[in-house]
């Protein structure tokens, strides 16, 4: 359709406003993926891992949390059994979380992320807009979820810059993991320096 639309003239892109000129040359004619493993290996949990599963996705934000400094104020939140992509979540200001489900009476919307303000009571900054909100605890999981860990779906159309950090694309090596994830992936990143596969 689009090649019929633009009259069959094709379209290369040489120039990117996302990343930096050795990401896109990575990105926009990618060597295969064990060539990349080994230009961009893995150095430990990044600022944001990108999984295919939401399963994955869970595990590494466990993992992270594990982590964390306990003695640092946080508000702990207990997985929700109403929610099943929900788990137990150490809270702390600062924290990134993304929407997961709109809800307009309260300025949330899907897709956006937010930045933890206050945890008594709990209230986030939309990254976008500046806008502070409150959501109540008991809606947390119906609504939120921690940006530690994305899905390569939820992370479309964003560059994973802010704060700096590393992106870390998980799952590489499963048979679902395609050139799309890659490309999704990669150009994530705003450097070459701040992305590795696992």
């Amino acid at each position: 359709f689009l090649h019929r639309l633009c009259g069959s003239v094709e379209l290369r892109l040489n120039r990117c406003r996302r990343s930096c000129e050795a990401l896109y040359r990575l990105y926009s004619a990618p060597p295969g993926l064990e060539e990349l493993r080994r230009l961009l290996p893995y150095r430990g949990s990044g600022r944001y891992g990108l999984c295919l599963s939401h399963r994955t996705r869970r595990r590494v934000i466990k993992r992270l949390q594990d982590r964390r400094d306990k003695s640092q104020d946080h508000l702990f939140l207990a997985e929700d059994s109403r929610f099943p992509l929900s788990q137990d979540l150490m809270v702390f200001v600062g924290e990134k979380l993304v929407c997961c489900k709109s809800n307009k009476a309260w300025s949330l919307f899907n897709g956006v992320f937010l930045t933890v303000a206050s945890l008594r009571p709990l209230r986030m900054r939309d990254d976008e807009t500046e806008e502070e909100l409150e959501v109540p605890v008991e809606q947390f999981h119906r609504h939120l979820r921690s940006a530690l860990a994305l899905t390569y779906y939820v992370c479309q159309a964003r560059t994973l810059s802010d704060p700096p950090g590393t992106v870390v694309l998980y799952e590489t090596r499963h048979r679902k993991f395609s050139s799309r994830h890659l490309l999704v992936g990669l150009s994530r990143a705003a450097s070459v320096d701040k992305v590795s596969i696992a």
